[in-house]
């Protein structure tokens, strides 16, 4: 965009989740396979907690070390998950 000898550039870069999106090598047909609500892997974690987490969109996260889980730390409720490091990506929980 060019005004009065002014020349602004714009460099579109997808999000995070959308880039992640397009480098997962869906399997044919992909239709809704890549919604962020989507579970392919029939694991109960949808596409964009297994973003948030860095866990395989198409492998089921079975083992317990890779999922979030709760437990009772004193007399307070802890949740314990991976994070990832993304700076464009943050973590709130409520209870």
């Amino acid at each position: 965009v060019s005004a009065s000898g002014t020349t602004l550039s714009l460099v579109y870069s997808p999000n995070p989740y959308a880039a992640w999106i397009a480098a997962t090598p869906w399997p044919a047909p992909a239709a809704n396979t890549s919604s962020p609500v989507a579970d392919p892997d029939g694991d109960g974690l949808p596409n964009l907690l297994e973003y948030a987490l860095g866990l395989d969109p198409l492998v089921p996260q079975n083992d317990a070390a890779s999922r979030p889980a709760a437990s009772l730390v004193a007399t307070r409720l802890a949740l314990t998950f991976n994070r990832i490091a993304d700076p464009a990506l943050g973590y709130v929980v409520e209870a």
